[in-house]
């Protein structure tokens, strides 16, 4: 698909309304050492059980609250970073 198939305010209730298996990813931005700008969160939706963690660490990275992109899976995110580079990269 190589696009989001939904985005949206990164909210504890959006986690939760997520399949299983969906990549997120956060359109906040940390640079690392190799001056590359990547998102500050970005994982594949954990089984339901795993969710608080998994908020914990969208927490933790200062992605709550934020806007987000979701895919497919994370190939999909990664065709399309290829053909939508992120600012400053």
């Amino acid at each position: 698909m190589m696009k989001p198939v939904i985005s949206g305010k990164l909210t504890k209730q959006f986690l939760l309304s997520l399949e299983m298996g969906l990549y997120i990813v956060s359109n906040v931005h940390d640079q690392v050492e190799s001056g590359r700008h990547v998102p500050c969160f970005r994982e594949e939706v954990m089984i339901a059980e795993a969710r608080d963690e998994q908020w914990e660490r969208i927490k933790s990275a200062h992605a709550n609250g934020r806007l987000c992109d979701v895919f497919a899976c994370k190939s999909d995110y990664e065709a399309y970073r290829k053909l939508h580079p992120i600012p400053g990269n």
